[in-house]
């Protein structure tokens, strides 16, 4: 205790107040929810608001934090921690909620106005809502979007950039160099290894001291077994393979945990709607990937408009 006294005395610091109300605030809150649930941590509560704040704010402080949280020390990203911030980022979305609720009027208000509509109102609106219904084909139903699927397209493929959209074209180009690498070393490791190549080689060695005589210059054959030792794969290539192969994990159990349709004809509406979902993904990532090398080549603003 003395040596915190003196250091007290030698660095003083003090507690801003509305820092203390801040605190204060959470205690209460925790605590009375604690009651209700032993489990409760106002930490977790307050993420999905931190993950929205992280992935819009573009704050240079912000960006730090974000890469910080995406990366954690690593040379490239962290799948765990990417999907835990996908997570959070989607429970902050409020699209699916009553715009009431969501503007704060309580639920006790609602239901009192609507207890207070007339029954010809209520009616009237029924007769709405079914026929809008049957005006709507099963073939003109366009796929449904999850709103937090649809938030973060938005916010991917924005027009202004953004922070985000610099680490996915970081991520897509090293995973291209570290696959092409691989792609190239295996190949050329296949090649040298075919009967033929290892027999072409065989001649070359059987002419003994005769090769500088008949064979000046070094054959294709032999400049290929000497390239391919200097084709090696780094400690980031590594990281991005692995990173490429967890993404692919992590879709082909999204795409195992979708239930299939169960309604009559619903297999075929599902297939067009996945087509339609399917070209107009294509179309944003073509536009998206327009942008952004439009923005790296010659140096555009950002926010500027794709040509």
């Amino acid at each position: 205790m003395g040596e915190l006294e003196g250091l007290g005395r030698d660095y003083p610091f003090s507690i801003p107040p509305f820092f203390a109300l801040i605190l204060r605030a959470f205690s209460v809150i925790e605590g009375i929810a604690l009651k209700v649930d032993p489990d409760y941590a106002i930490v977790q509560e307050c993420f999905p608001y931190i993950t929205r704040r992280l992935l819009s704010d573009d704050d240079p402080r912000m960006r730090a934090a974000l890469r910080d949280v995406l990366y954690g020390g690593r040379q490239r990203l962290d799948l765990e921690r990417l999907v835990r911030l996908a997570d959070g980022f989607s429970a902050f979305t409020t699209d699916g909620l009553d715009m009431d609720a969501a503007a704060g009027v309580p639920a006790l208000v609602q239901q009192q106005q609507q207890q207070q509509q007339q029954p010809e109102q209520q009616q009237l609106q029924l007769q709405q809502r079914q026929q809008v219904q049957q005006q709507q084909g099963v073939g003109q139903q366009r796929p449904a979007l999850d709103p937090a699927a649809r938030d973060a397209l938005l916010l991917v493929f924005s027009e202004k950039g953004g922070y985000v959209q610099e680490l996915i074209v970081e991520e897509v180009a090293a995973a291209v160099d570290a696959l092409s690498a691989s792609a190239a070393q295996q190949l050329l490791a296949s090649f040298l290894a075919s009967p033929p190549a290892a027999a072409a080689l065989l001649r070359l060695e059987r002419l003994g001291p005769l090769r500088p005589l008949l064979l000046p210059l070094p054959t294709p054959l032999e400049l290929l077994g000497r390239v391919a030792p200097t084709i090696t794969l780094s400690e980031e290539d590594q990281e991005a393979l692995s990173v490429v192969r967890g993404a692919l994990q992590i879709a082909q159990r999204l795409q195992a945990a979708q239930p299939p349709p169960s309604a009559a004809g619903g297999a075929s509406a599902a297939a067009a709607a996945q087509r339609r979902g399917a070209r107009a993904a294509g179309d944003a990532v073509f536009g998206a990937a327009r942008t952004c090398s439009y923005a790296r080549c010659c140096g555009a603003p950002r926010g500027a408009p794709a040509a």
